[in-house]
């Protein structure tokens, strides 16, 4: 082997073993987040009694805590209920249409 050869083996054998232990460490308990959490829930409108069923996903960490909930008007007739939970920094808005439709952003 000539010493190029060498150099490009020794070079890819390092590469491999530094990058190949940040790939078998993989992720454990404590480096990653736990998976989301699935919730349903019935969103109230205050003005108008109507109820929404709800479907979304959260962070796990915030599934213990109930959340605050407001409603605003939005644009074009929409009405707005924004639910946020304050100790994992975590909020979504549920938007209602004038003709009762509703979706989560």
């Amino acid at each position: 082997m000539s010493p190029r050869t060498i150099a490009l083996v020794l070079t890819f054998g390092m590469l491999t073993a530094a990058f190949g232990n940040v790939a078998l460490a993989g992720c454990d308990d404590e480096c990653c987040p736990p998976p989301p959490v699935k919730l349903e829930l019935v969103a109230v409108d205050p003005c108008t009694e109507c109820e929404y069923d709800v479907c979304t996903l959260i962070p796990a960490c915030c599934a213990d805590e109930a959340p605050c909930v407001t409603w605003r008007h939005g644009i074009f007739g929409r009405r707005v209920a924004t639910y946020t939970w304050k100790s994992c920094d975590f909020s979504f808005d549920v938007v209602v249409n004038h003709r009762g439709n509703h979706w989560v952003r």
